[in-house]
């Protein structure tokens, strides 16, 4: 839904997305987000294992799954996080630090995080 509204002209400073399907049909839908969002960190479960994330990305045409957005500042891949454990499961918390994913907040240059 943010990424639809980012589309539609809602301007958007931080926007965190949490293993959002990845899916073909939205490819139009993030080329005119994107200009709208200052700062994209996307977390993603690289495994099968997030049914929430691989059964969202069915139906859209393509065959297999692919798990990071390219249009993404900063993907981050936290295997075993399931849907929304980064969120949820109080054991991922730190994560959130020793990862340096609060940083995203501030005002640094993710630039160097892109080419990653």
């Amino acid at each position: 839904m943010a990424l639809l509204a980012a589309a539609s002209g809602l301007r958007i400073r931080r926007l965190v997305t949490v293993s959002t399907p990845v899916r073909g049909d939205m490819v139009d839908a993030i080329i005119k987000a994107r200009p709208n969002i200052e700062r994209w960190l996307h977390v993603y479960d690289p495994t099968l294992k997030d049914r929430m994330q691989v059964l969202g990305e069915l139906g859209d045409g393509r065959l297999g799954w692919k798990r990071s957005f390219p249009a993404a500042d900063v993907n981050v891949s936290m295997a075993g996080a399931g849907h929304s454990g980064v969120l949820t499961k109080p054991e991922w918390f730190p994560q959130w630090k020793t990862r340096s994913l609060v940083d995203f907040f501030d005002d640094y240059d993710v630039s160097k995080d892109r080419a990653a």
